[in-house]
């Protein structure tokens, strides 16, 4: 980016936001980690299926992107207790 001679500030805030999200994505995957290993008694959250799948998509972007593999997701918000899930799966040539 820095070594073209000219910067795009556009291309630079949304590099930058980017490692701030994975950064904050870590963060919570570690506080995760870390409240699995203190001994207390389980405790019953909800979960948005739809956001767990998000990020598991987002977190493997790389993966996808390093075997050209293209996935097109779509996740329909119903109520708390369940979720409709549409998920396709395609590599590129």
């Amino acid at each position: 980016m820095l070594d073209h001679g000219s910067l795009d500030l556009t291309e630079l805030r949304e590099a930058l936001q980017s490692i701030i999200n994975d950064a904050m994505r870590a963060s919570e995957v570690v506080q995760r980690i870390r409240a699995l290993s203190k001994k207390t008694d389980p405790q019953k959250v909800a979960l948005d299926v739809s956001d767990i799948i998000s990020d598991a998509i987002r977190l493997l972007q790389r993966e996808f992107s390093d075997h050209h593999a293209l996935v097109h997701l779509e996740l329909t918000r119903l109520p708390r207790r369940s979720s409709a899930i549409e998920f396709n799966y395609s590599k590129s040539l």
